[in-house]
């Protein structure tokens, strides 16, 4: 049996969504190419419909409103169980998506911690220093100290402080940005 739908015997199927041993090539690859790759508004319908618009285009609007081409796809999406191999893919996606989220977001701290400090190293002044920290920190979206504890560190911010502040800040922005399109170019 192996053998006439084209499968080695030594081949396992590793996933849900991967071809079954009792599914023909043709209909796993109409599954992937049609259904499965269409995403959460997939359909058999829809899939046939896409089957027919594309390898048939001037039979499609004929094939579309017959129902004799269309029940042999909804029979063969419920013989190879394309909705719960959907399912399973939909879910493995999403997982992988969140893996990869919060692998960003951990790039993200991570290296927004080393540029805070790196700019805390460039700058003399302690003043400075928190203020520039948290002014990055706030960008990334870490919480920082509020301006009334600063207020209440007694530290004294003056005018030329922020202005010096401003530069350093935009300093640095720009040495990163340089740096980033340096190795696009």
């Amino acid at each position: 049996m192996a053998e006439e739908s084209g499968l080695e015997h030594e081949e396992v199927v590793r996933e849900l969504w991967d071809r079954r041993l009792d599914e023909p090539k043709q209909w796993f690859l109409r599954f992937q190419r049609y259904y499965l790759y269409r995403g959460l508004g997939r359909s058999v319908r829809r899939a046939y419909n896409a089957f027919a618009q594309e390898n048939y285009p001037s039979k499609a609007e004929d094939m579309m409103q017959s129902s004799a081409g269309y029940g042999v796809w909804l029979k063969r999406a419920q013989d190879y169980d394309w909705k719960i191999r959907a399912e399973a893919w939909d879910e493995s996606r999403n997982e992988e998506l969140h893996r990869s989220v919060l692998e960003a977001s951990r790039y993200l701290m991570d290296n927004s911690m080393k540029a805070a400090e790196a700019l805390v190293k460039a700058l003399e002044s302690a003043r400075l220093q928190v203020v520039a920290a948290n002014s990055i920190l706030d960008r990334v979206g870490l919480p920082s100290v509020s301006k009334q504890e600063l207020l209440n560190a007694n530290l004294s911010v003056s005018a030329d402080d922020l202005s010096k502040m401003q530069d350093a800040v935009k300093a640095w922005e720009q040495a990163t940005v340089s740096k980033s399109t340096e190795g696009t170019q």
